[in-house]
């Protein structure tokens, strides 16, 4: 095999490797796209909520057994951090929440674990930001609950 002979070889092998790491690629990217859509989080309740100090926000969980009551509210602002007292089923709670990412917010179980999803239902308060003019805070109430055993009404 002579030396023109063996690059145009050489090129068929490149072309072929190329064509076949592209279908792998562009295959990989499909399955991507659809697990992020598959394992995207559904929120089954969702509100925003703005905040003065001191001012609670209460709601009821209602599952099929008993029906608790949460209450949350906040304190203190300093620093970009923000205290955040919480009550859940006559438990009191404490929390520091950060305007960053990694600190926003608190996640709690509300319900029991079905056979058909290993995840318990939980609800996720979220700390999206500040107002420092009105002196507010804005949260974001989320519930998720893939087995459909919560309900959340809030308390006029």
């Amino acid at each position: 095999m002579g030396f023109k002979e063996r690059e145009c070889y050489n090129r068929g092998i490149n072309y072929h490797l190329r064509s076949a790491l592209l279908k792998k690629l562009s295959l990989l990217l499909i399955i991507s796209l659809f697990s992020t859509q598959l394992f995207a989080l559904e929120w089954k309740y969702e509100k925003e909520i703005t905040l003065k100090k001191d001012q609670f926000f209460s709601v009821w969980v209602n599952s099929q057994h008993d029906k608790k009551l949460l209450k949350f509210r906040w304190t203190l602002f300093k620093n970009s951090n923000l205290v955040l007292l919480k009550v859940f089923d006559d438990f009191n709670t404490h929390h520091i929440l950060s305007e960053y990412y990694s600190h926003n917010s608190i996640k709690f179980d509300v319900g029991i674990r079905s056979e058909k999803y290993r995840q318990k239902p939980y609800i996720l308060i979220k700390f999206e930001r500040f107002n420092v003019k009105k002196n507010e805070a804005s949260f974001k109430l989320l519930l998720n609950d893939k087995t459909e055993q919560i309900n959340i009404e809030i308390v006029k």
